[in-house]
């Protein structure tokens, strides 16, 4: 509570959003329906609230650099690792 994830892809496979605290950017690479992210960059900053954001950023960031597919359903897109665990789900308000 308190904070806001997001993740923009963008067609130049180019990958951006906020992890609650820092906002960060990375390579993403699509093929089919693999998805796959380089490096991840942030910025440094260090937000005491609310608690556990720190924790949550790096558990959001873990979670993106694990991503192996993804799967879109109406306005949800998961991410998943190579086993097809969830890593991430994203909701819109409209349908992707």
């Amino acid at each position: 509570s308190g904070t806001q994830l997001t993740l923009q892809l963008s067609l130049d496979e180019q990958a951006s959003g906020s992890a609650g605290c820092n906002t960060f950017n990375s390579s993403a690479t699509l093929d089919g329906n693999s998805i796959t992210f380089g490096p991840i960059a942030t910025t440094r900053m260090i937000c005491d609230q609310p608690d556990g954001v720190m924790d949550q950023e790096s558990a959001y960031l873990a979670a993106l650099q694990g991503t192996a597919g993804y799967a879109i359903t109406g306005n949800q897109m998961e991410f998943t690792d190579e086993n097809q665990n969830v890593q991430v789900r994203f909701e819109t308000k409209d349908d992707f």
